[in-house]
Formats: structure tokens, C-alpha cells, sequence
């Protein structure tokens, strides 16, 4: 599980850096934009998310709830990556170490899920 945990922020991190390089060639001086919402897209992260955390309670990983813990890890990862796009230099690996040390570390002290 840690390994999704990992390889995904990663993967999400590194997207950010670079649309919000895109995004700043365009808008030099600017502030980033920090907006909100539910999208097809996000609903479609959320269950797929989710859907890995299923698979991994089945191969005998974590038993938290499998909605609370597909939040609260979309949630740890977004907040921390809007911060760390508003820091310079921009250092996802420092993001992503933090982001995924407070998910599996959290894992630790959750309820089981419910049956």
C-alpha cells in the first residue's frame, strides 16, 4: 500500500510542478489560483482511489474505512501540493515524502473499517 501511496503523489506532484510552470510562463506575477469543486474528474479520482485501497484491505492491508481513508488521502495530498507550488525553489520530493509519511504513519492509529 505504501508503495500506491508513494508512486501516486509522485505521480500527482510531479503534474503539478509542471502545470503550474505552464501556468506561470503564461501568467508571470501572478498568484496561483487556489479553487475548489467537485468534477467528474475528482469523482473519477476519488473511485479509483478508493478502488486501490478495496484491493489492498482484500490482500490483507490497511482495514480503515475505505471512504474516510480515500479522503483524507486526496485531501493530505492536494493541501500539501498547493503549499508546496507556493514555495521556491519547488521540491516535490520534500512534498511527497511528508504527504505519504502522514498517510501511512496515520494509518497507525485508525478504526477498523466496518463490515
Amino acid at each position: 500500500f505504501e508503495e500506491f501511496v508513494r508512486a501516486a503523489i509522485h505521480a500527482y506532484y510531479g503534474f503539478l510542478e509542471v502545470e503550474h510552470a505552464a501556468w506561470a510562463e503564461r501568467r508571470a506575477g501572478e498568484p496561483h489560483l487556489h479553487v475548489t469543486g467537485e468534477t467528474p474528474e475528482m469523482a473519477a479520482v476519488f473511485a479509483e482511489v478508493r478502488g486501490a485501497i478495496l484491493e489492498e484491505i482484500a490482500r490483507g492491508g490497511p482495514t480503515a474505512d475505505p471512504d474516510f481513508l480515500a479522503s483524507a488521502c486526496i485531501a493530505i495530498a492536494r493541501e500539501v501540493g498547493d503549499r508546496m507550488l507556493e514555495r521556491r525553489p519547488i521540491d516535490t520530493q520534500a512534498a511527497a515524502d511528508f504527504a505519504v509519511t502522514m498517510i501511512i504513519s496515520g494509518l497507525h492509529g485508525l478504526p477498523k473499517a466496518r463490515g
